[in-house]
This record gives structure tokens, C-alpha cells and sequence, in this order.
């Protein structure tokens, strides 16, 4: 997974470790059916990093870090951000 890293952009990375990797089913497993939304709220962002910038892991990080971007889960059972 670290070789590919490098290689393969942020979205298609992540959605490889959480599905056929099984990480998914491990933070389910781990969270709780709560941590869903999120998961697919990180996914997403990674679409919409993806949209606007060269897609590279090192760079979606660090927008990652450098955003404002707080997923949130309220009551109602929609994730917000």
C-alpha cells in the first residue's frame, strides 16, 4: 500500500484500503454503525480534493489539515460538515 501511495490518487486509495482491504468493516467492527457517515463524508472529500487539485495524498493531506472541514453527525442522522 505504501509503494501505491505515490502513485494513485487520494480517493482511489482510500477507497481501496477501506473496501477490499476490509478497513471498513474493521472501523464499523471497532466504532460502531455510527462511524458510516463519516467514512463516506472522507471519501467524498476526497472526490472534491480531487476536483479542484492535482490529486496527490501528500497534497490532500495537507488540505486536510490545512481546512476548516469538521464532519459532524447530528441527530437526524445526516452527516454535516
Amino acid at each position: 500500500m505504501l509503494a501505491r501511495a505515490d502513485f494513485v490518487p487520494p480517493y482511489e486509495l482510500y477507497a481501496e484500503i477501506l473496501g477490499a482491504e476490509g478497513g471498513r468493516r474493521a472501523l464499523l467492527e471497532r466504532l460502531g454503525i455510527e462511524a458510516e457517515d463519516p467514512v463516506e463524508e472522507f471519501l467524498g472529500l476526497a472526490l472534491a480534493y480531487e476536483r479542484e487539485h492535482a490529486p496527490s495524498l501528500q497534497g490532500f493531506l495537507r488540505w486536510l489539515v490545512a481546512g476548516d472541514t469538521e464532519v459532524k453527525r447530528d441527530f437526524g442522522g445526516a452527516a454535516t460538515r
